[in-house]
């Protein structure tokens, strides 16, 4: 028997990501269905996301929020490398975004070894006493400024680089009957959504009618303080994996599976 046979897998990551996922999932022997509900649009002012890579080689530090705030500042920041890498220092938040960052030849990247967070960033040794240092921090509109507002109460002048927004992707029409057909059955076991604006456009994107059965469906998300806000939008049964690994989101599925067909069959 496969690890993750009889499982169904609601994955919410936008594209590529979420296309991975789900191959790994069904390499388990489990079901996925990929519903992105999360895209990236171009910064919404253009001329304030320039004036600010403007300023880049002013920094001693650049923060790369997520892998989008690579792939969206690409063109510009391969540019002015050359000319800002003997200057700045780089650090990220997780995983994935170094390796986006390492993948284009920015190989000294600063990350927290376990914490892959905000929180696990600006708990680094390096982030504590940063009194008068430039720090731009690149990520998308109403991205977590909480590492802005801590970095600017340490004493640091901190410069938000805006790449990219969050909209709500435009699916195609039997996609989404797909995935509303498969909530109402009830055959959907477990949604895996990494960020909370992912959690809030999931549940702007359902159907009223399968509402009430997605928010008793176990939802996994990456921390606290998601699983807060994830309850305050009305998800009954939110789960915190603190990686957003494929591998930690895989090794949970494969420790809960037994858990999530119980539950399956009392629904």
């Amino acid at each position: 028997m496969n690890r993750l046979d009889g499982l169904t897998v609601l994955v919410t990551r936008s594209d590529e990501a979420g296309a991975m996922l789900c191959q790994k999932i069904e390499a388990e022997g489990g079901g996925a269905l990929h519903y992105p509900t999360l895209a990236f649009a171009p910064p919404p002012s253009m001329a304030a996301y320039q004036a600010a890579m403007a300023q880049l080689h002013q920094q001693a530090w650049l923060i790369f929020i997520s892998p989008q705030a690579v792939t969206a500042t690409l063109p510009e920041l391969l540019e002015r490398w050359p000319h800002l890498a003997s200057r700045v220092k780089v650090a990220c938040v997780g995983g994935a975004t170094a390796r986006a960052l390492q993948a284009v030849g920015i190989e000294q990247v600063l990350c927290p070894d376990r914490e892959w967070s905000s929180e696990g960033l600006l708990n680094m040794e390096v982030f504590q006493w940063v009194q008068g240092v430039n720090i731009a921090i690149i990520r998308g509109e109403g991205g977590r400024e909480k590492i802005d507002r801590i970095l600017n109460d340490r004493g640091a002048n901190v410069l938000p680089v805006i790449a990219y927004q969050r909209v709500i992707p435009n699916l195609p029409p039997e996609k989404q009957a797909q995935v509303m057909a498969s909530m109402a059955e009830k055959n959907i076991d477990i949604v895996i959504a990494t960020s909370f604006s992912s959690v809030e456009n999931l549940k702007k994107m359902v159907d009223q009618a399968v509402w009430p059965i997605l928010q008793t469906t176990p939802i996994c998300v990456m921390s606290e303080r998601v699983q807060s806000l994830a309850q305050e939008a009305g998800f009954q049964n939110v789960w915190v994996n603190p990686s957003v690994s494929d591998e930690a989101i895989i090794s949970l599925l494969v420790r809960e599976r037994n858990r999530l067909c119980q539950m399956k069959q009392q629904r």
